[in-house]
């Protein structure tokens, strides 16, 4: 059947303007629904920061207040009608301290009395008075009075009904205070002060986002504190309703929460009868954090109407164009057929062909014109298109690569090996650029031996990260379990010198430790010499076996050296991005500082190590940008139980 060229050229149109409308109904939506997400996102973080401040506003007081009366017991020794009348007088000057009780440890204050703590607190319009301490009430095993004495350190307790001293739900600051004898400050006991948590849930009860939203409020260790859901407060915590429920994502959500992250993510729907999404954020004084939760449903609702309207315009506009196209069509047959032959020339990339000869000054005069502009710049066009192209995607092939050679390789589980309780192990890269030639791996050789090993190559970015998994893939080739850890340094010292056009080079530490004896046998080519945390703060450096860089010379021999690992060692393995890290000064981390950092750490977890060494190689550092990548390998040898 023959067809018009008006129906013909309605076809070509028609589902070109629908695939087109249909992108950019498809941008627009994705575009208003990152708008939307990040608007809410934004209101949420408002919302929380803004409950945090009012939660500061009230704990930063509280804990001052508990503070000053702790420094006051220790420097004046008050009698104990002063102690009576400052703990009136703190719940006098202070109306958010529900209680305050100074408390003594056992015979600490009067030899006679095995418990000694007054304690003020709220009732009604007016101040009570009581004395904590008896059989059913013995507070010197609880926590608010025996995490401070024991860790030395100040402690906000999880929220608790305490029963024999405030009656209510609360939550307690203690602060240790001390005395002196023989020249040595001893614990003596702990100031307190209680906050009631009705004011609390008030603020996170007053966050409402949208009709169903809301927020709650997590512990330290994850307990419900507030939430609209009453039967879950403190009855529930995040990781039960995660296991009840099996919901596995909401357990990483409570871990992220208890660890001091702010986070924007999904929420299951255990907690939520909806699809929804949380953001959350700590609150720094008491290590608690809160979580505010939307419905998706209710934040995109405006945006799949407006959808739905756009379609109905779209399908509207669609009927008119073929109207349009009708018309036109009849109108433009002619002129457009002269047109026709080079059209199909130009479209088979014949750009310098002649066109016909148009002499109207009409809507085809333009097009002529335009026509021959079209050929001009196509050509033109199309070359720096192949040259950009070509550019674009081989940067793009090399970050894709480079990027999953550093997520590939590297061990990011950790613990790594849960049933073997000789060994704990921990680890970290941070590299200085989008990828680094940082590496680090560890693995079993047999029931026994554990390998582990560290290096830093030469340079950085894409080039450094090929190297870096040509090294640890070589590495993995060659290890065997009865090859001595010289040979296995030889040979792949061997396989990165041929060839070795670049001139790249690694720093390389490898060693192994046979898990029953504790002997550690290692060989270092060229980099940072581990160190050795021993018991009584001691920190050794491991000698030495004067190796030369792997990649420079083939054939060159290496030397291994031996130790004896001793259970609660710590070995501590790193590239020199940590001691090189400079701050705005220049000024360098050292191997120095980083020996003395690590005295007090015998019998750590690594994970703690090695965070709270990157924290001070970070507090060094400053505003300073990193300028190389750092890495931290640490094992604790437990021995055999």
């Amino acid at each position: 059947m023959k067809r018009s060229f008006a129906i013909r050229l309605t076809l070509y149109i028609l589902p070109f303007a629908t695939l087109l409308f249909l992108v950019m109904l498809l941008v627009y939506y994705g575009f208003s629904n990152r708008v939307l997400t990040q608007s809410a996102k934004s209101n949420a973080e408002s919302l929380a920061k803004g409950a945090v401040h009012q939660m500061e506003q009230v704990l930063l007081p509280v804990e001052n207040v508990a503070k000053s009366l702790a420094l006051y017991v220790e420097l004046f020794n008050p009698d104990e009608e002063s102690i009576r009348y400052l703990l009136r007088q703190t719940i006098s000057k202070f109306p958010d301290v529900y209680g305050s009780t100074i408390a003594f440890g056992p015979y600490a204050r009067d030899p006679g009395r095995l418990y000694y703590a007054p304690y003020a607190y709220q009732q009604g319009d007016s101040i009570a008075e009581s004395w904590l301490g008896n059989q059913d009430y013995k507070y010197f095993y609880l926590d608010w009075y025996q995490i401070p004495t024991t860790l030395n350190k100040t402690y906000w307790s999880e929220p608790y009904y305490d029963e024999g001293g405030g009656n209510i739900l609360m939550s307690t600051y203690s602060v240790p205070f001390y005395k002196t004898v023989d020249g040595r400050r001893q614990v003596t006991g702990v100031v307190t002060a209680d906050v009631a948590l009705q004011w609390l849930t008030k603020i996170v009860e007053s966050i409402k986002i949208y009709e169903r939203g809301f927020a709650f409020l997590l512990s330290p260790t994850g307990t419900i504190i507030s939430h609209p859901d009453s039967s879950l407060i403190m009855h529930e915590s995040i990781f039960s309703v995660s296991r009840e429920k099996n919901a596995p994502e909401l357990r990483t959500i409570g871990r992220d929460m208890i660890a001091g992250n702010s986070g924007f993510t999904r929420m299951p729907t255990v907690l939520f009868k909806d699809k929804a999404r949380v953001y959350y954020l700590p609150i720094p004084s008491n290590q608690w954090s809160i979580g505010i939760v939307f419905p998706q449903r209710e934040l995109y609702a405006g945006l799949q109407k407006m959808t739905i309207y756009l379609v109905i315009l779209g399908i509207i506009g669609f009927l008119l164009l073929w109207l349009v196209i009708q018309n036109v069509t009849r109108k433009v047959t002619v002129p457009l057929k002269r047109f026709a032959e080079s059209a199909h020339e130009i479209a088979g990339g014949r750009f310098d062909v002649a066109l016909p000869d148009i002499r109207t000054e009409d809507e085809m005069g333009e097009m002529h014109h335009a026509f021959d502009y079209l050929q001009k710049q196509l050509a033109v066009y199309i070359e720096n298109l192949k040259v950009t192209t070509a550019t674009k995607e081989k940067i793009e092939s090399e970050l894709r690569i480079a990027n999953q050679i550093q997520m590939g390789m590297i061990p990011k589980i950790f613990p790594p090996f849960p049933n073997r309780p000789e060994i704990d192990i921990y680890a970290m890269l941070k590299p200085a650029r989008e990828v680094g030639g940082d590496l680090y791996d560890f693995f079993f050789l047999d029931e026994d031996k554990f390998c582990f090993a560290i290096g830093d190559v030469s340079g950085k970015g894409v080039p450094a990260a090929l190297f870096m998994v040509v090294t640890r893939t070589l590495l993995r080739s060659l290890v065997t379990k009865d090859m001595p850890i010289d040979e296995i340094v030889r040979q792949l010292n061997n396989s990165l010198s041929k060839e070795n056009e670049s001139n790249m080079f690694v720093t390389f530490f490898i060693g192994i430790v046979n898990l029953s004896t504790g002997r550690l046998e290692y060989v270092n080519a060229g980099h940072n010499p581990p160190y050795v945390v021993r018991e009584g703060e001691q920190v050794t450096t491991l000698e030495t076996t004067k190796g030369m860089a792997l990649g420079f010379i083939e054939g060159q021999s290496f030397h291994f050296g031996s130790d004896r690992l001793m259970p609660g060692d710590l070995l501590v393995s790193f590239t020199d991005g940590v001691t090189e890290a400079a701050n705005l000064q220049d000024e360098l981390y050292g191997d120095e500082r980083l020996r003395r950092f690590l005295k007090p750490f015998h019998g750590s977890h690594p994970e703690a190590l090695v965070r709270q060494v990157l924290q001070d190689v970070a507090e060094h550092a400053g505003t300073a940008p990193q300028s190389d990548d750092i890495t931290l390998l640490t094992i604790r040898f437990k021995g055999l139980n």
